[in-house]
């Protein structure tokens, strides 16, 4: 619990506090936090992960408001599930089956969004952006994720279950 707000709150708010100032003396500064979709729509299995990415969001979108008028720029990019090790860890132990019920993202994906946001700064991008807004209608009818859980639950499972068998391949070839 502490592990999880340390790193994914507590460390963007350090070092937007630490950078904060000097963006302010140079009079430009772009600050650039990974959130995730997690962060918009909840995730049984993972409450205290999507906690923490609900409150990055949450701050990247005020700081972006009270920053407004400044040349100092803030964005928030929300992905979707990465192939990563915590992916990994995941499908092992966690009993969130939301992260494996639409495509996988590749940590490139992830890296193109920053890039493009750096080029072309927006306050909040998701990745992928039509996945993305399916998530941000849970926004508008919260009562819908109870309704659909069931469904994405299944997908997920099998989602989960496919990535299992990809890992396992790829463990005994090597």
């Amino acid at each position: 619990l502490r592990t999880q707000v340390s790193v994914n709150l507590i460390g963007t708010l350090l070092g937007t506090q630490g950078f904060l100032p000097h963006f302010r003396q140079q009079r430009s500064g772009h600050f650039i936090h990974v959130a995730s979709l997690g962060g918009i729509v909840p995730m049984p299995g993972e409450a205290v992960y999507s906690a923490t990415k609900f409150a990055v969001r949450g701050f990247c979108l005020a700081l972006a408001l009270e920053l407004q008028g400044t040349p100092i720029k803030v964005s928030v990019v929300c992905p979707d599930s990465v192939r990563t090790p915590m992916l990994v860890r995941e499908a092992l132990h966690d009993s969130s089956s939301l992260s494996f019920s639409g495509s996988l993202l590749e940590p490139a994906d992830v890296a193109n969004a920053i890039i493009h946001t750096i080029l072309s700064p927006k306050r909040e991008v998701l990745v992928p952006s039509f996945r993305g807004w399916l998530c941000k209608l849970g926004d508008f009818w919260p009562g819908l994720m109870s309704v659909l859980y069931r469904l994405l639950d299944r997908m997920g499972q099998r989602g989960r279950e496919k990535f299992l068998e990809e890992l396992h391949e790829r463990l005994s070839t090597h």
